[in-house]
């Protein structure tokens, strides 16, 4: 659909985060803007808690959720459709497209509902993490059966709720993650499967002076 449709943007957003508001009145302004080819935003992970994890669902995910961690990760959400995209092999934890050009680290914010869904699901979330992510396996086998978060962030600080976090910016936490346009990150499958291709590569030349 991309190619064939050839759009000047994309918006990269996956199916458990949400735009915030803001930034739904002001994203025409951007695509218009001359001085940048992709644009991150401040993403923040919302949490199950004991007021509201066994609350049946009613399609909107927002209207279920009201408290989220403070600390936030700079993720890429829009770039231009240009030459400088490419998509790293085995990049952990970050599917994303990296792109070698300019970026705007913007204040707008995206709200990631990927930890509140469940209690069902936020297991299974734990369960892939640990099986999938073996760097980050002892982190995530302490959050087993810890879905509902009671007072605080898998990172330990005081949740607080969207209308706080916007009416007082200083409550701001700290900064997981910022996207690096340059330094894609290989995890240990891809540096193995780079280690057995050459190595097949290896053999066939060594074959070839027999």
């Amino acid at each position: 659909m991309a190619k064939k449709e050839n759009p000047d943007w994309f918006i990269y957003l996956d199916a458990d985060e949400r735009f915030d508001e803001d930034f739904k009145r002001e994203y025409p302004k951007l695509l218009e803007q001359k001085d940048y080819d992709a644009i991150c935003l401040e993403l923040y992970d919302f949490y199950l808690t004991p007021e509201d994890y066994d609350l049946p669902y009613n399609g909107d995910i927002v209207s279920m959720r009201n408290y989220c961690g403070p600390e936030y990760r700079n993720t890429l959400i829009m770039f231009r459709n240009i030459p400088k995209i490419y998509y790293p092999c085995g990049v952990v934890g970050e599917p994303r497209p990296f792109i070698k050009s300019r970026v705007l680290y913007s204040k707008y914010k995206v709200k990631h509902y990927g930890k509140a869904i469940s209690v069902e699901e936020w297991e299974r979330k734990v369960d892939f993490y640990i099986k999938r992510y073996t760097g980050h396996k002892d982190k995530w086998q302490q959050r087993k059966g810890k879905a509902v978060h009671h007072d605080t962030s898998d990172f330990g600080a005081k949740l607080i709720t969207w209308g706080q976090l916007k009416a007082n910016p200083s409550l701001r936490g700290e900064l997981l993650y910022e996207y690096n346009p340059g330094v894609p990150t290989l995890s240990k499958y891809s540096v193995w499967l780079v280690l057995v291709m050459l190595r097949q590569i290896w053999r066939k030349i060594w074959k070839g002076f027999k």
